[in-house]
């Protein structure tokens, strides 16, 4: 405890508060993540469609699953000196085996294509395999008709890399996934530890030669652990530090008086060890290189093991594994950008803490908008960045101001490189934010939908007044208007002159007009009927059609 509190002064963190800890571990796991991707079927091929669509089921991958697990079942079965009908049930499994991962290369290619299978790490190890396995069988068969540069042992001896296979379960274990996490993220700090515990061992390895080279053989100290040059020092250093009999190696080493060393000492004392000096070489070399070194080894993969895998933490590696297939379903190429109008729907999926997903009943817009506004997510025309969207959200939750210390600056110089290799993509400047951008888009759209619908309102008004003119009466006015002879003479409107050679009155003339006009107008239904307005209001009088049938 002491060592690592000591090793947290160095870095600066030895006076940070536990939500600033808790912020410096989210960013440290947040600049490790990477978006995922989507194999993509290269071909509209039919062949190659079915094929693409069996390698990325999930049957698929547990039937695999199933028989690497069984490979490696059958290869714990062999010992020296089987039976031979035993040695050839296990050979022709072997045969098995390798056929079966040899069809699941060629499948893979075929639904892949080579870019896309090689372009995965674990494709290209098990092709690798896959290659050594049918390069074995084959010498194994062929015998001694094959000559090679190289001894055949060797290559089955690389048979055994076939176990490494187990590994891919990675993917579907919860727990092994989050060690594997700890213990990579845990390299950086075991760096200087393991340059420490170096050191220690190169510095007494060189002191144990010049003491105890010429010490004679004993109980433990023989030609497999001593101190007669520097390679076997170190390994018997090594030895000890592992607490394998080192008590009886100290003991070979001292002086004359103890046990039954004088016997083996030749000529006196000259060729025996030192008690005293004995004692203090091999009990400080235990404090130093096992009771704290590689307890602190222990303690660092603890420490990370606990900030890792711990369900108490605010934001855990579940919850960003989450954020990444939430993300996978925008950007299914993993090119780090998506339109920035996508960040309301991944957190409306995001389960709580991270989003409003899963919340019953269901998270409106308004609390979708008010959460997006809080993340604050950088807008670069446009697009958002995984790993700005994926920082942002965690800020959000845990983050708070840190200390200027070589901790956070590691963490600025991880972020700055990511920025570099993967911002590049999108624009460097961001103006504004998603949350203003999706809102400028929203508004947009409604005043295009509002403009739209204004649009088809006129049109229709102006198609009904269209067909109001096209089907009335030849002759006919459609509003008429219903003045008396009194008002117009009150009014000062010019009685129209009458005929001397007609002997018809203007005013029952134009009662006639009038009455045909109504009949028009019943005779072309209800929808084509003449607006009829008083002369008194002079405001509702409608203005008379013209030649092309549309108002003025």
């Amino acid at each position: 405890m002491l060592s690592a509190s000591c090793a947290k002064k160095d870095d600066g963190t030895a006076f940070m508060t536990a939500e600033q800890r808790d912020w410096m571990e989210a960013q440290r796991t947040v600049y490790t993540m990477r978006p995922l991707r989507i194999p993509l079927c290269p071909s509209k091929n039919l062949l190659r469609q079915k094929a693409f669509q069996c390698v990325q089921s999930n049957t698929f991958e547990l039937v695999i699953i199933g028989f690497i697990c069984g490979n490696a079942f059958v290869m714990m079965l062999e010992w020296h000196d089987r039976p031979p009908a035993y040695a050839l049930g296990l050979q022709v499994l072997n045969y098995f085996f390798s056929l079966v991962f040899l069809l699941e290369m060629i499948l893979k290619l075929i639904a892949l294509g080579p870019t896309q299978y090689f372009g995965n790490g674990w494709n290209a190890f098990d092709s690798i395999l896959v290659t050594l396995s049918v390069l074995d069988l084959t010498l194994e068969v062929a015998g001694d008709l094959i000559v090679l540069p190289i001894n055949p042992n060797i290559l089955r001896v690389l048979r055994m890399f076939r176990v490494v296979r187990l590994l891919r379960v990675v993917k579907t274990a919860k727990g092994l996934r989050t060690l594997l996490v700890t213990l990579w993220s845990s390299l950086p700090a075991l760096q200087n530890v393991g340059l420490l515990l170096g050191l220690v061992m190169y510095i007494y390895a060189i002191a144990g030669m010049y003491m105890f080279s010429d010490v004679p053989y004993g109980d433990c100290l023989n030609r497999h652990a001593n101190f007669r040059g520097f390679w076997i020092s170190l390994l018997t250093l090594f030895r000890c530090s592992t607490g394998e009999s080192w008590p009886c190696i100290m003991h070979d080493t001292m002086g004359p008086d103890w046990s039954d060393n004088a016997s083996r000492c030749v000529g006196g004392n000259v060729a025996c060890g030192n008690t005293i000096v004995a004692a203090f070489y091999f009990l400080s070399y235990w404090i130093l290189g096992q009771a704290i070194l590689l307890n602190l080894v222990i303690g660092v993969i603890l420490e990370n093991f606990s900030a890792i895998g711990s369900e108490n933490k605010p934001i855990t590696v579940e919850q960003l594994e989450e954020f990444r297939d939430v993300w996978l379903k925008f950007d299914p190429k993993g090119t780090f950008a998506i339109k920035s109008h996508h960040l309301l729907p991944i957190i409306a999926q995001l389960s709580t803490p991270l989003g409003l997903g899963g919340k019953k009943p269901a998270a409106s817009r308004a609390q979708l908008l008010k959460l997006m506004r809080k993340i604050d997510v950088p807008d670069h025309n446009g697009e958002i960045h995984f790993m700005e969207t994926m920082t942002a959200i965690a800020n959000s939750l845990v983050g708070v101001p840190l200390p200027l210390c070589d901790e956070t600056r590691k963490i600025a110089r991880e972020a700055d490189k990511v920025a570099v290799n993967n911002i590049a993509r999108v624009s460097n400047v961001a103006e504004h934010s998603a949350w203003t951008s999706y809102l400028v888009s929203l508004l947009q759209h409604r005043y295009r939908n509002y403009a739209s619908a204004q649009a088809e309102q006129l049109a229709l008004q102006a198609e009904q007044l269209g067909h109001q003119s096209l089907h009335s009466a030849p002759g006919t006015v459609p509003c008429t208007l219903h003045v008396s002879v009194e008002e117009r003479s009150t009014t000062g409107a010019k009685t129209p002159p009458v005929d001397a050679g007609t002997n018809s009155n203007p005013v029952e003339e134009r009662s006639e007009r009038s009455d045909r006009s109504t009949t028009a107008a019943k005779a072309s239904g209800p929808s084509q009927r003449p607006l009829r307005v008083s002369a008194s209001k002079t405001s509702q009088v409608a203005p008379a059609p013209t030649d092309s049938g549309w108002p003025p």
